[in-house]
C-alpha cells in the first residue's frame, strides 16, 4: 500500500492505544478523501497542520541541514534501514549510527530507535516521532490484528465489487509528491513525500 499508508494505518491503531493523544496528519490531496473514508474516526486528517510539524522524508542527513538551520522537524523513516544495508567496514557503519544517535538524541533530525529495523516498516517509521516511541510492537501488533476487521469493511463500504462478477482491484497511490520549498516552517500535505505529523 506504499510508505504513506503504512504510516496511516499504524497511526490509526495508535491513536487507538493511546485515547489521550491527538494526532493530526497532513497527507496529499491525492490520499485525503480515501484517508478521510477510511480513517474518519480516530485521526484529523488535514491538508495543512495547525502548527509546525514533523516532516517525513526520504533524503539523506546531508541535504537536511539547511531545513534544520530554518527549524523544519524533519523525520528520516529509512536512514537507518539505508545505513544497515550498504556495505561499509564495521567502523565506518558504527560511526554513521553513533552520529545518527547523536542527531536524533539532540533533535537535530528525528529517527527511529535503532532496534526496529525488523518490525513492521509501519510502526518503526512513526516512531521516528519522539512522542510515539513508548509503544511496544508486541501490544502493538495485537492492536493493529484487532483493527482490521474494521477497516476491510470500511474498504468493502468504499469500494463494493462490481455487480457484473468482475474483479475490484483496489490500488493506493504512495502519494509522493515534490518537496513544497514554500511550506516555511508549517508543514503542507503537498511537502516532502506527502506527509507530515503533528503530535499532541
Amino acid at each position: 500500500m506504499g510508505d504513506v499508508w503504512m504510516r496511516l494505518m499504524t497511526l490509526l491503531t495508535l491513536s487507538k492505544m493511546d485515547q489521550g493523544s491527538q494526532i493530526e496528519v497532513a497527507v496529499a490531496p491525492s490520499l485525503l478523501a480515501v484517508a478521510r473514508i477510511l480513517l474518519r474516526d480516530r485521526l484529523a486528517l488535514v491538508s495543512d497542520l495547525s502548527g509546525p510539524g514533523y516532516i517525513f522524508t526520504h533524503r539523506g542527513p546531508s541535504d537536511l541541514w539547511q531545513d534544520v538551520l530554518n527549524g523544519r522537524k524533519m523525520a528520516l523513516p529509512f536512514a537507518r534501514v539505508v545505513q544497515a544495508g550498504r556495505a561499509q567496514t564495521r567502523l565506518k557503519r558504527a560511526l554513521k549510527a553513533a552520529l545518527m544517535t547523536v542527531c536524533d538524541q539532540a533533535r537535530l533530525l528525528f529517527l527511529p530507535p535503532p532496534g526496529l529495523l525488523n518490525v513492521y516498516h509501519g510502526l518503526m517509521q512513526v516512531q521516528a516521532v519522539p512522542e510515539l516511541r513508548h509503544f511496544e510492537w508486541s501490544e502493538f501488533k495485537l492492536a493493529a490484528k484487532a483493527d482490521m476487521p474494521l477497516l476491510r469493511e470500511r474498504m468493502r463500504t468504499a469500494f463494493p465489487a462490481p455487480k457484473d462478477g468482475a474483479t475490484n482491484t483496489v490500488v493506493y497511490p504512495s502519494g509522493h509528491l515534490p518537496p513544497d520549498p514554500a511550506s516555511g516552517m508549517g508543514c503542507k500535505a503537498s511537502s516532502e513525500g506527502g506527509f507530515c505529523l503533528l503530535s499532541q
